[in-house]
């Protein structure tokens, strides 16, 4: 071959890489199910499509932490009835928003009170189109104050923290990893005020 066809045949290889690129970007076929949910998280912003015929739903998970308050915002096309549902890991629907009509947006603002993953499914109700899903969050100020999110502490490790009576800050989780055999002593450090 010589350097013209070479040359030829390379553009027309890339031309081709970059239509299969420019096709993936569009509908996930992975995401149809829960099982094979899209990973995000807070901050994200998710760009697809729906079609009420062909591409009915689109399956996002989240990993919480309890006492976040998550916000999700799905904005539809004007040719699209888009519904939005939040689920617990278990396929548990905590909740839901479905009342808007085409062209319209969903919302769901959500306190996060089991830890763990979270389910987001965006269902076209009624015709087609783009949309955008916005997952935002807001973490506690204290988040330790329940067991399940106790801040790990590396033995030798200290940690020193502020509570008082009155406050959302009543008490403090901490989880140390040990084996069999380790020696563990623990000492808290108390002010005259407390």
């Amino acid at each position: 071959m010589n350097a013209k066809t070479i040359c030829i045949v390379m553009m027309l290889i890339m031309g081709s890489m970059f239509a299969l690129a420019a096709a993936g970007s569009g509908t996930r076929a992975d995401d149809e199910t829960p099982q094979t949910a899209t990973e995000v998280f807070f901050g994200d912003v998710k760009i697809d499509s729906l079609n009420n015929t062909t591409d009915e739903s689109d399956w996002y998970k989240i990993d919480c932490r309890a006492g976040f308050v998550m916000t999700l915002n799905l904005t539809v096309p004007a040719t699209g009835d888009f519904d939005l549902h939040l689920y617990y890991y278990d396929a548990w629907q905590v909740d839901w928003c479905e009342d808007r009509e085409m062209g319209d947006f969903e919302e769901i603002v959500y306190v996060v009170d089991e830890p763990g993953i979270y389910l987001i499914n965006c269902t076209a109700y009624d015709g087609a189109g783009a949309y955008t899903l916005k997952i935002d969050g807001v973490g506690p100020q204290d988040n330790d104050n329940d067991y399940r999110n106790g801040t790990v502490i590396a033995l030798g490790g200290t940690k020193t923290s502020t509570m008082s009576v009155g406050s959302v800050d009543l008490q403090d989780w901490y989880k140390v990893n040990v084996t069999e055999g380790d020696y563990v002593t623990v000492n808290m450090t108390v002010p005259i005020s407390g």
